[in-house]
């Protein structure tokens, strides 16, 4: 049979207001085979005074304690008729809060969340959508990749875009690459919109679609094979016929069928 005292820890963090309650934990506690543990006795001892401040029972307990130091002391019963007992003792404290190392700044819930990456001056700008002095170039079924797109800040920029045709949209869609698949040749805008979370820019790009290049044909299929010709070599054995005599050849003795 063993006693075991799982908390408190050897030093508690007292709450704000003095007063702090501490958890007293024995379920690491093991009685032995056969038995079973029926009772648990807590007692604190103030170790600056030498007098016993609290109590409790149970497998797992609360007190309420001040700063300073203390000794808890734990008794266990089993349900043995001869009622077998085990002991543990163990010092902790209850105090401030440890200092944090140097660099840490503690979390405080109510601090303001501060913007995202401002220049150095303190001014957040949109993205910068890059010109195009000519018109941008593709060929219907395939893509066209946008000018670059960048962000002062160097926050992440999200871009969207729509192909147009006079004031029709034909297609939309993200990213900086635009899909050319089933858009016909002739010339279109694009509407491009660059966000970075906070602000917000749009540009336009004139697109000069080309025909596509059609895929070159499948080779010819070759002609097929010409019938193999079956040519038939009879070789008889010599023989010398007398005039006027009949020769029959049997077909079978020659391999053809």
């Amino acid at each position: 049979m063993i006693a075991v005292i799982t908390q408190p820890l050897s030093y508690v963090t007292a709450s704000p207001g003095g007063v702090t309650t501490v958890t007293l934990d024995a379920q690491n506690s093991a009685a032995k085979p056969g038995s079973t543990i029926t009772q648990w006795v807590w007692a604190i001892v103030d170790q600056q005074n030498k007098t016993a401040i609290a109590n409790a029972t149970g497998r797992v307990a609360q007190v309420r304690l001040q700063p300073g130091l203390y000794q808890v002391g734990l008794l266990i019963l089993d349900n043995t008729p001869e009622a077998k007992s085990a002991i543990a003792q163990k010092n902790f404290q209850v105090g401030p809060a440890p200092p944090l190392p140097p660099g840490i700044i503690p979390y405080d819930p109510d601090a303001p969340v501060p913007s995202p990456s401002p220049l150095p001056g303190g001014t957040q700008q949109p993205p910068v959508i890059t010109p195009s002095a000519t018109p941008l170039q593709g060929e219907s079924g395939g893509r066209v990749s946008l000018p670059s797109i960048e962000d002062p800040n160097g926050d992440p920029v999200t871009v969207k875009w729509d192909l147009k045709q006079g004031e029709d949209v034909i297609k939309s869609g993200a990213g900086s690459v635009v899909s050319l698949v089933a858009v016909a040749p002739g010339t279109y805008t694009i509407l491009v919109t660059a966000s970075d979370g906070q602000l917000t820019a749009t540009g336009t790009y004139t697109l000069v679609v080309k025909p596509g290049t059609a895929p070159a044909p499948p080779p010819p299929s070759p002609p097929p094979p010409a019938p193999a010709q079956l040519i038939l070599d009879l070789r008889l054995p010599s023989l010398t016929l007398t005039e006027g005599a009949a020769l029959e050849i049997d077909a079978g003795s020659t391999g053809v069928p």
